[in-house]
């Protein structure tokens, strides 16, 4: 059973992976353990590809990527796990990177667009 409803199942821009299979666990003890262990060995399959360029994000760009900016994160700016980071970002090609960079830390992303709002605004900053 989708978890989308009949009118999301048939709107093109929607992609529906069907049901959960399995356990998505998988012997990680947080969600960044899991998405580093997922990213881990995928190499030169591409994750993404940008609608406008056309160009190209491989898994292994991910995961290089995002560890050297977890790195930065935690080195230069001292981000820690349980850290609430603020994110404003349209939505970019980046935007998987940094997400699992703070994953990989334990930190939190609170996401900001910068068409938001200040009604929206102070509602993401009151669910942080």
């Amino acid at each position: 059973m989708s978890l989308l409803s009949r009118e999301e199942l048939n709107d093109p821009n929607i992609i529906d992976g069907g049901p959960l299979a399995g356990d998505y666990k998988r012997g990680s003890n947080s969600l960044g353990e899991l998405i580093l262990r997922e990213l881990t060995g995928r190499g030169d399959k591409v994750a993404f590809v940008h609608g406008i360029t056309s160009l190209r994000m491989t898994f292994g760009g991910i995961l290089d990527q995002s560890l050297a900016l977890a790195c930065y994160l935690r080195e230069e700016l001292g981000v820690r796990s349980n850290d609430v980071v603020a994110l404003v970002s349209e939505n970019r090609f980046e935007y998987p990177v940094t997400i699992c960079a703070l994953m990989y830390l334990g930190a939190t992303a609170a996401l900001f667009n910068p068409l938001y709002t200040a009604r929206m605004c102070s509602g993401v900053m009151f669910a942080v």
